[in-house]
């Protein structure tokens, strides 16, 4: 499934597109706020720094999982 097949009028899809990493990166890099064209729930640049320090986190986590569990 392609992100053009929703909307970003909807809730649940823009929760879900915000959460990845792709989308936090371009709202960091977009010059200016958010304007009269943007859609109904655009990101937000707290919320976009958000989701890198979770990824970041994510990513922490598993790898002392696997390599805890490797060592074995």
């Amino acid at each position: 499934m392609g992100w053009a097949l929703y909307s970003q009028s909807e809730r649940w899809f823009a929760d879900v597109r915000h959460a990845m990493a792709a989308t936090a990166w371009q709202r960091l890099v977009r010059n200016g706020g958010t304007g009269p064209d943007s859609p109904a729930f655009s990101p937000t640049v707290l919320g976009s720094r958000t989701v890198y320090v979770l990824w970041l986190l994510t990513a922490v986590v598993l790898a002392v999982v696997v390599v805890r569990r490797r060592g074995v």
